[in-house]
């Protein structure tokens, strides 16, 4: 079986201009540094997952958007309806492509893109969706002439309608509005067909564990949240460090108190304490045990 083809990104550079990119001023005014996190948060997830853009169509928008909050959980976590207008306003403002989040609910820029392709120029084969890429072929002769990207850009289909050289692919072309609304009717139906309920499926094999797990995921579609893969990979994600008991313990309480999220941050610090404790008194218990063996030597010898 031929090895999968690695998408995203493990790391990228954080450039000392990124924060004070002019195009980011009129956010950060309106929102405070609450832009400026969310703004990274969306690269971490674009680099992370496909390397150079982020779908933001359909239950996909849900995740992108709850997987934001997460990343800005504390004293001042912004709601979703924040996260949702700053994203808008980063696209406004130009740090994403407009015309691929009003035509097709992708966030991605030219910017992104040079640094996905500047950092996976050694990579043996890359898959690419040309209808969202921006980097014109000299872009990227300039970049890297050896780049199996720029290969796979000159040697696409000719015929091919949404290469971005064609005129049938202009934001103002009728045909190229057609297609499009014929591509998100698909996203719809795949959506739909595809869409698996959660209680089918065994996510722990301790069943207590399990049955508990479940309930939370239908409290949580009671709350009008979707279940989908992704959500529920990164609610599990997040106490894969515990064990059962304590797992149990997390999922009790955000179905006790009606949260649509897990957080384990209380438990982690009791698990802490624990350890912390446990270190503190060893010396003693090393003495205690050692004492009891001592005991036990003398009274084997005295027999």
């Amino acid at each position: 079986m031929a090895r999968p083809i690695k998408e995203g990104i493990d790391y990228f550079p954080f450039d000392v201009d990124l924060i004070a990119d002019r195009k980011l001023r009129r956010v950060k005014i309106k929102y405070g540094p609450t832009a400026v996190m969310v703004y990274i948060s969306l690269l971490c997830i674009l680099y992370k997952d496909k390397g150079y853009y982020i779908d933001y169509f359909g239950d996909n928008k849900e995740d992108v958007l709850w997987e934001v909050c997460e990343n800005l959980q504390g004293k001042h976590q912004p709601d979703v309806e924040t996260v949702e207008s700053i994203i808008e306003d980063l696209v406004a403002c130009g740090l994403f492509s407009d015309d691929h989040f009003k035509s097709g609910a992708i966030i991605t820029s030219r910017r992104a893109q040079r640094t996905y392709y500047g950092a996976t120029v050694d990579r043996k084969a890359a898959n690419i969706n040309f209808d969202y890429w921006l980097l014109s072929e000299n872009e990227m002769k300039e970049l890297s002439s050896r780049h199996p990207i720029l290969n796979n850009f000159i040697n696409r289909p000719k015929n091919e309608v949404n290469r971005p050289n064609n005129s049938v692919n202009h934001p103002n072309n009728t045909q190229s509005r057609v297609n499009k609304s014929k591509v998100e009717e698909m996203k719809v139906d795949k959506s739909i067909s595809c869409q698996i309920d959660p209680s089918d499926q065994i996510h722990y094999l301790n069943p207590q564990l399990n049955e508990l797990f479940m309930e939370f995921l239908d409290m949580r579609k009671k709350l009008k949240v979707n279940n989908t893969e992704r959500a529920i990979n990164l609610l599990k994600s997040k106490i894969i460090d515990f064990p059962d008991n304590i797992k149990i313990e997390i999922i009790g309480e955000s179905i006790m108190n009606g949260w649509k999220g897990l957080f384990p941050d209380k438990f982690r610090k009791n698990q802490m304490s624990v350890i912390q404790s446990n270190l503190k008194n060893l010396p003693d218990l090393m003495a205690k045990a050692e004492q009891e063996d001592q005991n036990e030597i003398e009274v084997n010898i005295f027999d």
